[in-house]
């Protein structure tokens, strides 16, 4: 029997759906770690849990390999270390090379998380993106303005869910952006060219290397579009056929 942690710091109500799907695996033996308590967990997924470690900050991969410590002296050994937490895959992926556990690795969650980085490797293997660059004072800012022409999208490199995001039309809402949020040399912010099109998301599940399980959904309208007008109720779309050329 598999031996499963997933790491959930706080149970909102989307979070709590990844953890009954996992702790309703069949065959397989699940654990939480988690800064919310126990106690505050729905009935029917707390009988289901094969234990529970407590951390204040779930995002220290130091602390998620103390958690993973405690359950491998309570059940023997640990299989899996999973979350759908976007911001928890980089320390994730560190504790489980700590810990020797299979799943992504360290670099390919940096890739993830790091936009700049997975636009790189995305080209290099042939898939068009936008034209970007990691800045980390006004000037360069500026420079990539001029040769790349507004509009342009100012974001944090490890950003999720359009947090953060501006579109910038002109050289005065540059300059505004940057001073909200100031970039430096160690903390860059990204500039990308503004693409218009549809906004796709592709999830798949892949075992050493196969994938085995994938799917496209739309988002309407996009992310951005949503942050710029709050009144929008946005959706997600999954295509009924995806054999089209788009796809």
């Amino acid at each position: 029997m598999p031996n499963v942690i997933f790491v959930a710091p706080y149970f909102l109500e989307t979070t709590l759906r990844f953890i009954e799907g996992a702790v309703n695996l069949s065959g397989a033996r699940v654990g939480l770690i988690s800064s919310d308590p126990e106690s505050k967990l729905p009935p029917s997924i707390r009988r289901k849990l094969a234990g529970h470690f407590h951390l204040d900050d779930c995002l220290n991969s130091k602390e998620l390999i103390r958690a993973g410590l405690a359950f491998r002296h309570a059940w023997g050994a640990v299989h899996g270390l999973i979350a759908a937490l976007e911001e928890l895959q980089v320390p994730m992926a560190e504790a489980r090379e700590a810990l020797g556990i299979d799943g992504l690795s360290v670099r390919a969650a940096h890739n993830f998380r790091d936009k700049s980085a997975m636009k790189d490797v995305l080209r290099s293997h042939g898939i068009p993106c936008a034209r970007h660059a990691l800045v980390g004072g006004e000037a360069a800012a500026l420079d990539f303005a001029a040769g790349s022409g507004y509009p342009i999208v100012v974001k944090p490199p490890a950003g999720a869910g359009a947090r953060s995001t501006w579109r910038v039309n002109d050289e005065p809402e540059l300059k505004r952006a940057l001073a909200a949020n100031p970039p430096s040399a160690g903390r860059p912010v990204l500039l990308e060219e503004f693409v218009v099109g549809r906004e796709h998301s592709f999830d798949s599940i892949m075992i050493d290397g196969r994938l085995v399980w994938h799917s496209i959904s739309r988002y309407y309208p996009t992310p951005l579009d949503v942050i710029e007008n709050p009144w929008i109720q946005w959706a997600v779309l999954l295509p009924r056929e995806i054999d089209g050329p788009e796809f």
